[in-house]
């Protein structure tokens, strides 16, 4: 009798709730301790990163270096593809753009630079039209801020950004892990390639090596018919970024200097001068009325020396042998506008 009452007791609903919040606890304290070790050692891994776009890696090599750059390339894939720092002499440049980058992106890099004392004395900045244009219905999409986990909490700017591209953004980055969501391969990847492979003379440029079948993509990808969602407004957010990085780069007696880089000729040409107009309009009055210089090259006709499509990828992209030509006619305007200033 009295045995099964001491089991009676022992399977209560009581005891199965005590052994239950117990089992949780341990588990939560396992998972906290878990993600702390797994956070940390990730961190560790990024500190070390000197290439990469993914997890901005090439950020990291400019944070942690010593070298004394005097200029910084920022912008998209059309920054990072199309502008030869070596081109740029006698500047010692470093070239920060990435793939799929926005404004907002830019402006996150610009102010982490600030803030690890990396100031410049020129800024060269890529600007993407279809970054200032903004579907009124959907929430803003920041390109390229995800790639900037690391920053969470350290950098204004940077949390800023990363708490509005996600919802519930406090628990999510209680978690330090989720600060690489999505980014553990590339940062392994990354990680390695800073490690065991010679970078000592890599400046940012990430060539695209040209291909027998680049004229056939150019030449298609030209002349596809591009037309821009006419409910698309302008992005209060793109226009106070690049408000900001004026701003700052005044503060800091940085030459801001914006510039569009070139697009083939065809009907992508036409989209760019006419769709896009409202946007180039707006960017044209607020730069001249700021006094900084802007070299749009994707609103004008195409320059003979790029008018090959063997020069490019795509009718948005050049190749190596294209950046070539691009990066020495940027080095002419660019030094025409910096000793007018």
């Amino acid at each position: 009798m009295e045995n099964n009452l001491s089991t009676s007791s022992f399977n209560s609903p009581a005891n199965h709730l005590r052994s239950s919040l117990v089992f949780l606890g341990a588990f939560l304290i396992l998972l906290f301790v878990a993600d702390r070790i797994i956070g940390f050692s990730l961190d560790h891994l990024y500190r070390q990163l000197k290439v990469g776009t993914m997890v901005s890696g090439k950020l990291n090599r400019v944070v942690i270096s010593d070298e004394p750059y005097d200029l910084f390339i920022l912008g998209s894939s059309r920054a990072d593809h199309h502008v030869i720092p070596d081109s740029l002499l006698p500047f010692n440049a470093f070239n920060l753009g990435i793939g799929g980058a926005g404004i907002a992106y830019t402006e996150c890099v610009a102010s982490i630079l600030n803030q690890y004392g990396k100031k410049p004395e020129v800024l060269l900045l890529h600007l993407d039209e279809k970054d200032f244009l903004v579907d009124p219905k959907h929430e803003e999409r920041f390109g390229g801020v995800s790639t900037l986990g690391y920053y969470y909490g350290k950098n204004e700017v940077t949390t800023g950004y990363l708490k509005s591209a996600t919802d519930y953004p406090r628990l999510k980055y209680a978690f330090k892990t989720f600060r690489y969501n999505g980014r553990f391969i590339d940062l392994l990847k990354d990680y390695y390639v800073s490690t065991s492979k010679n970078t000592q003379h890599y400046d940012g440029f990430d060539p695209i090596a040209p291909t027998s079948m680049d004229s056939v993509k150019t030449l298609f990808s030209a002349n596809t018919d591009r037309k821009i969602d006419s409910t698309k407004v302008i992005s209060a957010t793109a226009i106070t970024a690049l408000d900001n990085l004026i701003a700052a780069s005044k503060t800091n007696g940085t030459a801001l200097v914006c510039f569009s880089a070139p697009v083939f000729e065809g009907r992508i040409n036409d989209y760019y001068k006419g769709d896009y107009g409202p946007v180039k309009a707006q960017l044209h009055q607020k730069l001249k009325e700021a006094g900084v210089p802007y070299l749009d090259y994707s609103g004008s006709q195409l320059p003979g020396d790029l008018a090959s499509p063997s020069l490019w990828k795509d009718a948005t992209h050049l190749n190596v042998s294209g950046a070539r030509r691009f990066s020495s006619r940027l080095r002419k305007d660019l030094f025409v506008v910096l000793n007018n200033q």
